[in-house]
């Protein structure tokens, strides 16, 4: 799987060439939501880069962090992006495979996951029931290698979603 750290900014700025690699940026739809490739050694070093963390500062680049109202508004958008969810994980210690295996509708996920306090910690979906997509909470987006060269539109759409919510038009 490849993994990306989903960043945006809020408003187009006229800004200086990235330091970013542009080999390593996957844009979505909309331009100002990207995701770098990630991993947390190589994120950890691109944030202690000055020109880098002060390119973020300086265009107000904020990173993704995902909430149980961001990851259940995902969930209820799915079908927009071809997305099934196949699994999620929460990271409180509970037992919730029952709610996964009863056929119930997405909509109560919501207030099953309130009447119990939980906090989903990652999300799994399948993409046009072939490709794996995962979602952590803190905002880094995992996709099989192939999804992105066979549904990249797809993945664009997402990122896009991931950086402004059902608002941006998809």
């Amino acid at each position: 799987m490849e993994f990306y750290k989903i960043l945006y900014q809020a408003e187009k700025k006229n800004k200086p060439r990235s330091p970013l690699n542009q080999s390593d940026i996957v844009f979505g739809t909309n331009q100002n939501a990207f995701g770098i490739r990630y991993s947390p050694e190589k994120y950890n070093k691109l944030l202690n880069d000055e020109e880098v963390f002060s390119f973020f500062i300086e265009n107000s680049i904020k990173q993704l962090l995902m909430t149980n109202f961001k990851f259940i508004t995902l969930i209820n958008f799915q079908s927009e992006f071809q997305l099934e969810l196949i699994d999620f994980k929460c990271k409180n210690e509970v037992d919730y495979s029952d709610f996964l295996k009863e056929d119930l509708e997405l909509n109560y996920l919501g207030d099953w996951i309130d009447n119990y306090d939980l906090e989903i910690s990652q999300v799994y979906f399948r993409l046009n029931n072939a490709y794996l997509i995962s979602i952590k909470s803190n905002g880094v987006l995992g996709f099989d290698s192939a999804a992105y060269d066979c549904e990249n539109y797809c993945i664009e759409k997402l990122i896009s979603f991931l950086g402004f919510g059902p608002v941006h038009k998809l």
